[in-house]
């Protein structure tokens, strides 16, 4: 018996793995041929890997009935036998997402979007038997092929004649170019809702520099009236000033240390006679094992 699973609408939005799979189980029997009957514009390439993989290991079969674009390509590439209508399309393209957040962030993001892109290359290069640089170049140029051309190139196995006669009409023809003309638009239209929200990701973006911005000039400022304060109650040298400064930058904590100390300690002695740790030359080395002394 023949049974046939349609993937006729977006990947991971209407078209996902886990009904996919259960419509599977609950069709097919022992000894059913199955057909898996593709016509997508793409979507979410982790929905397709889990489809992908659980019908390479199926065996199946798959017919590009008009169009299998982006993942939907990539889903195609499970068949055992992949055939394509003569007047139907196969479209491959890197993949892309967007994303917000710092330089360490989006180096993630690009090296996430490098390993998705091996595993696509590879599934195209394992069905053409073309070299996985070819195949990158025409991803790269987001490469359409008609009926034909994937044959030739290798993504199918066979093309099916749609027209009793080996012949393709001019309405059948024209009907799938009005089709593709208004996959292009939808896919043109996202991109630009996707443009959109970069702009305002950026805007976001600037936004949160100019307040962080502020947050450290307001964070240095409170920090000089501070110490500005402790060297006016005698607490600490003023050659020290810059390098309490940098250790109250790092933990507010220190802070509270040297408000505890006895007032007027160095005030009340400010050259101290040779010898003495708290001598000028030592203030650095004084310092610092203060600091060791609290557990810093």
């Amino acid at each position: 018996m023949l049974v046939q699973i349609l993937i006729y609408d977006i990947i991971g939005e209407i078209v996902k793995a886990e009904n996919l799979i259960k419509e599977y189980k609950e069709k097919v029997k022992d000894g059913d041929k199955v057909e898996v009957l593709i016509n997508s514009p793409g979507g979410d390439i982790f929905e397709a890997i889990a489809i992908y993989n659980f019908l390479k290991e199926k065996e199946v079969d798959v017919v590009i009935t008009s169009l299998a674009a982006s993942a939907a390509s990539f889903i195609a590439m499970a068949g055992k036998n992949v055939r394509i209508m003569d007047n139907a399309f196969l479209m491959i393209h890197k993949p892309w997402t967007f994303a917000v957040g710092d330089s360490d962030y989006m180096k993630k993001v690009q090296d996430n979007l490098e390993m998705l892109e091996d595993v696509i290359v590879k599934a195209y290069s394992e069905k053409t038997g073309k070299d996985k640089s070819e195949i990158l170049a025409l991803m790269q140029e987001e490469k359409w092929f008609t009926a034909r051309e994937a044959k030739e190139f290798g993504f199918v196995d066979e093309v099916i004649d749609s027209n009793p006669k080996n012949m393709v009409t001019i309405d059948e023809f024209q009907g799938v170019m009005q089709e593709k003309d208004k996959i292009s638009a939808r896919l043109h239209e996202f991109e630009k809702k996707l443009k959109e929200k970069e702009m305002e990701l950026e805007k976001i973006e600037n936004l949160n520099k100019e307040l962080l911005q502020k947050i450290e000039k307001y964070e240095s400022e409170k920090i000089d009236r501070e110490i500005d304060k402790l060297i006016g109650e005698g607490k600490i040298y003023p050659a020290e000033k810059e390098f309490w400064k940098n250790e109250i930058k790092k933990n507010w904590g220190v802070l509270e240390i040297l408000e505890k100390r006895p007032p007027n300690t160095y005030k009340t002695n400010p050259k101290p006679p040779a010898g003495d740790k708290k001598r000028p030359e030592n203030l650095m080395e004084s310092a610092v094992q203060f600091l060791k002394e609290k557990g810093r």
